[in-house]
């Protein structure tokens, strides 16, 4: 890490290790009720923790979407679920709308954010001054908590679906939760205490300043979110070597850190995962230089970019993988680290910003053609 980021993220980072010990004390309960815990998400409140990139004079933490990876790593090494929670409660609103429409918005320091992209069943209707967004949001991460949710519809204008290059116009905006339904919706696998449940909403006005394209708001998505796979495999890591130093295989004398296999799968697995953080990091420092200097990128930029979010997602869940295997049954008690970070990290590598179908894209633009999605 720069001497400079490390710098600004020092005392983040120490706040992380404050709510330590209540993400630890809730992840149980958050993974058993699909939602995460009440102490858990006041203390990311009092901590500040869901305003890191919220500006400093509104009492934010003042850094870019390409800085705040650290911090969620952080959280997301204590319980992955904490992290993911961590990383969609922020402001990264402010990176879509007008300056003085962010503040209005985020002026409450209690506020979160929560949201859905997917834009399959909900419309935005085109009506003077904004649009009418009726439907519902799945997979929307925080909805339990929070006080505004991002969601994408399909543009309809005059009562037919708006089309641009063949394709329908998708419109994200900002809702209040008070006009939504929360439908418990969210039984999977991993990631359980994120209370990624579906919301219905119906017929909601949002102003135009409030609302912006879904590739904009997808764009950026992926550096908050590949984090969190980091910081899963860490703790399955750290997991594994308190495990090998204790257990006796069955069948067997020595301990599971004696067997040379385990030796080896747990050396794989910290090269991967090494790897995944350095590349991830590489391009995050790319993407705040280029901040800096004003300029957006290029396509070979954007997809640079791109491939170090989903190389830190899917490396991630590789080096849990052979973690997991070296294990042995242990790893899969539902009361064992190293299970739930298998869990989660297969969960969580699925999303569309850091999925392995991203990989088409990126070698697409590689190849000199065009991206074939708005999403690279």
């Amino acid at each position: 890490m720069r001497t400079r980021l490390a710098e600004r993220v020092a005392p983040w980072l120490e706040k992380v290790s404050d709510v330590a010990p209540i993400a630890r004390l809730t992840a149980d309960w958050s993974e058993t009720h699909s939602r995460p815990a009440d102490p858990l998400v006041d203390a990311l409140r009092k901590t500040g923790l869901f305003r890191l990139v919220v500006p400093g004079d509104m009492g934010g933490g003042a850094l870019s979407p390409w800085e705040i990876g650290p911090i969620i790593e952080a959280m997301a090494r204590i319980d992955g679920s904490a992290g993911w929670t961590l990383a969609l409660g922020q402001g990264l609103l402010g990176q879509l709308v007008r300056p003085e429409v962010f503040r209005e918005v985020f002026s409450d320091p209690e506020l979160s954010m929560a949201g859905s992209l997917n834009p399959t069943h909900a419309r935005a209707i085109r009506v003077e001054g904004g649009y009418r967004y009726s439907g519902r949001g799945s997979y929307v991460s925080g909805c339990t908590h929070a006080s505004w949710m991002l969601a994408a519809g399909i543009v309809v204008e005059d009562g037919a679906v708006k089309t641009a290059d063949g394709a329908p116009v998708i419109r994200a905006g900002v809702l209040s939760m008070k006009a939504c339904t929360i439908r418990e919706t969210w039984n999977v696998l991993g990631m359980r205490g994120t209370g990624s449940h579906d919301v219905e909403f119906n017929d909601i006005f949002v102003p135009d300043d409030l609302t912006f394209s879904q590739a904009d708001a997808l764009a950026n998505l992926g550096a908050s979110l590949a984090p969190v796979a980091l910081g899963v495999a860490r703790h399955a890591l750290e997991a594994f070597v308190e495990l090998a130093s204790a257990k006796k295989p069955a069948g067997g004398r020595d301990l599971l850190c004696d067997r040379a296999t385990a030796q080896a799968q747990l050396g794989e697995a910290e090269g991967l995962l090494q790897a995944a953080r350095s590349f991830f990091y590489e391009t995050m420092e790319e993407a705040e230089a280029m901040r800096r200097d004003g300029r957006a990128p290029d396509d070979t930029e954007r997809a640079r970019r791109r491939l170090g979010s989903v190389m830190a997602a899917q490396l991630s869940a590789r080096a849990v993988d052979l973690i997991y295997d070296a294990a042995g049954l242990t790893g899969a008690a539902n009361d064992c680290a190293i299970g739930r970070c298998w869990r989660d990290v297969h969960v969580l590598r699925q999303h569309i910003t850091i999925a392995s179908t991203r990989f088409e894209v990126v070698g697409r633009v590689y190849l000199g053609m065009p991206p074939g999605s708005p999403l690279i």
